[in-house]
């Protein structure tokens, strides 16, 4: 088709390459608070250990509901939490301290001390 050409398009219209938003890396995951406070437990972990039966409540669908909609309408939500989650526990060195569980749509993180 030659420059200048008009396509005849029904309903798709044409924008610049500039309108295409740009993906983040991660997206809704990787921005959870969830996900902050479980790095600062891994490194409060790995610097001074657990303590026995410690155990957080990492995160609560019905809780992040209200802090950040666009997440709580994630399918793979727990999923890619817990992906990431693990990838902390591993980059800090303490998945042999501490572990993530998942029960009634609810992700834990539990001591092993």
């Amino acid at each position: 088709m030659a420059k200048g050409e008009l396509l005849k398009l029904k309903s798709v219209k044409t924008i610049s390459k500039a309108e295409i938003p740009s993906r983040n890396k991660g997206g809704v995951v990787a921005s959870l608070v969830e996900l902050e406070d479980l790095e600062t437990i891994a490194k409060h972990v790995k610097e001074h250990g657990a303590g026995v039966a410690e155990a957080w409540d990492i995160l609560d669908p019905e809780r992040l509901k209200k802090s950040n909609p666009e997440a709580a309408k994630m399918k793979t939500l727990l999923q890619g939490v817990l992906l990431r989650g693990r990838e902390i526990l591993a980059k800090y060195q303490v998945n042999k301290k501490l572990r993530l569980l998942t029960r009634d749509g609810r992700i834990f993180m539990e001591s092993l001390e």
